[in-house]
């Protein structure tokens, strides 16, 4: 008689024989935050504990507050509607001076004339309202996220940001846009544990859809119209405007807001990049 060859007992994985499980993940959440963007993509492939980690709206403020990490990127996506096979996406990185190649995700179905980007984020509009929206934190890894949950303005052309506030919790915001007549500069929160928007106490005070540029520093969003040179500025999650004085240079035609990180020895603040005429 031929002996049966007992099987062998698959050993359970331990996890807790994982090193990174016995580290607080504020602690690996700080040592994350000092790699190179092409070593948080890599890191994020790895398994589901660190992409979970690496993509969370905490993680990418930590990230972005990190003075080695200020260096700003330049994406590029091209989306071919016809043949989606053809839709590629790169990253500029300035500190190589080389362009990136990164995985491009399809986004969720969406309206495609309203796909856009503000404040360092892929957006896009959903619904025959326009009143859903989708989006990405994070262009490097393009993690889409649909909120069901519509939105109480029908809009066009929104801005949408990510504030933050004292004890760094990210507030999904989106700004402006409105279709309805009164309504082109209605506020709205997503409450992340009611799953549902809510409107700001105050409209924004300045009016404005294709003209604006916006702004998420310092747990602050500034927005700017880029011909009148009016700013106004929303403290944290609250909802109240207050309006920036700003001198208008000379000459000036329109001008877009920017971030400085003073890197290189000089100070950091909020500036603006301004077309003159000749």
């Amino acid at each position: 008689r031929r002996k049966k060859k007992k099987k062998k007992k698959k050993k359970k994985k331990n996890m807790s024989s994982n090193p990174l499980h016995f580290l607080p993940e504020p602690v690996l959440e700080k040592a994350l935050s000092y790699l190179p963007l092409p070593s948080i993509l890599s890191t994020s492939s790895t398994c589901k504990f660190l992409n979970s980690l690496v993509s969370s709206i905490e993680f990418i403020h930590l990230y972005s507050l990190t003075p080695t990490n200020r260096s700003p990127w330049f994406f590029l996506f091209g989306i071919n509607h016809l043949i989606p096979s053809k839709n590629q996406s790169f990253a500029f990185d300035p500190i190589s001076f080389s362009w990136i190649r990164i995985p491009f995700v399809t986004p969720p179905r969406h309206n495609h004339s309203s796909l856009g980007s503000s404040n360092g984020m892929l957006f896009a509009l959903a619904g025959a309202n326009q009143d859903r929206l989708c989006f990405a934190a994070m262009p490097l890894k393009q993690d889409w996220e649909v909120i069901e949950s519509p939105m109480e303005v029908s809009r066009k052309e929104p801005i949408v940001g990510i504030i933050t506030d004292a004890a760094n919790v990210g507030t999904l915001v989106v700004v402006g846009g409105g279709e309805e007549a009164g309504e082109e500069t209605e506020v709205e929160f997503y409450d992340e544990i009611g799953k549902r928007w809510r409107r700001g106490s105050e409209a924004m005070p300045i009016r404005g859809a294709s003209s604006l540029s916006s702004l998420v520093y310092g747990g602050r969003m500034y927005v700017a119209d880029r011909y009148s040179g009016k700013i106004c500025r929303m403290d944290g999650a609250g909802g109240l405007w207050t309006l920036v004085e700003a001198e208008r240079p000379a000459g000036a035609k329109w001008w877009n807001l920017v971030a400085i990180d003073g890197n290189g020895g000089g100070s950091s603040g909020l500036g603006a990049v301004v077309v003159c005429a000749k």
